[in-house]
């Protein structure tokens, strides 16, 4: 990916979304139901220690959030249909439904019913599973911008490479660490946001994201003279 001449806009996007995706999950874990959004490890312990403690109801809402991440998962993968990424209109729609879920999902947060707060927190999950696929894709599934297990994994393997002696690619170590970085970066802004205006906080998500959206079609209508 470091020789993609696209490198630096894929860096600078990437930081940029995995700040989001810390974001949102803080906002969400603050504000809703106290379930994370943009990583489903813990949503699906919770699914088996619901199903091993014969609670069945307390499958219900971890199941809705990891059926949603996977949704837009989904959508991303029918928006975009290539894995070379290229400035093109492909993300600019990821990037506008990604908007407008997140929108969708910060009007409903409003509503004091655990129902439609529930769908609520769907929406924020799926806005999390659209921006991961999206980003996973473009880069050869070495970003993952909403959770950082695998980017903490992939920074090991490069250090431990650099500390035995051996070639270890050192931008990666740069770039891996800047996404965990990133991600702290997003959870104390949310929380920070969360703390004055409460959930409608997710408004400046939706918002930056239209932004991206948006600086994606001028990028796309006046190319680089490489390009």
């Amino acid at each position: 990916m470091k020789s993609n001449k696209y490198y630096n806009a894929i860096f600078i996007g990437a930081m940029l979304l995995t700040v989001n995706a810390g974001y949102i999950n803080a906002v969400v874990l603050l504000g809703i139901y106290h379930h994370a959004v943009s990583y489903m490890t813990g949503n699906l312990a919770n699914i088996g220690l619901a199903i091993q403690t014969h609670h069945p109801f307390g499958v219900v809402a971890p199941l809705l959030i990891v059926l949603s991440f996977v949704s837009g998962a989904m959508i991303s993968g029918i928006i975009i249909t290539t894995s070379q990424f290229s400035i093109n209109q492909h993300y600019a729609k990821a990037l506008l439904v990604l908007a407008l879920i997140l929108a969708a999902s910060t009007l409903l947060m409003k509503v004091q019913d655990s129902i439609v707060l529930g769908l609520s927190e769907c929406l924020a999950a799926m806005a999390c599973g659209l921006q991961n696929a999206m980003t996973t894709t473009f880069s050869g599934a070495i970003i993952r911008t909403t959770h950082m297990t695998g980017v903490l994994t992939d920074l090991g393997i490069q250090l431990g490479r650099l500390l035995k002696g051996e070639h270890a690619e050192t931008w990666k170590i740069t770039f891996f660490s800047s996404l965990a970085l990133s991600f702290i970066l997003g959870s104390v802004l949310g929380l920070i946001v969360f703390s004055y205006v409460n959930t409608q906080a997710m408004w400046i998500s939706s918002i930056a994201c239209l932004v991206f959206s948006l600086s994606f079609n001028l990028w796309n209508n006046h190319p680089s003279p490489e390009q």
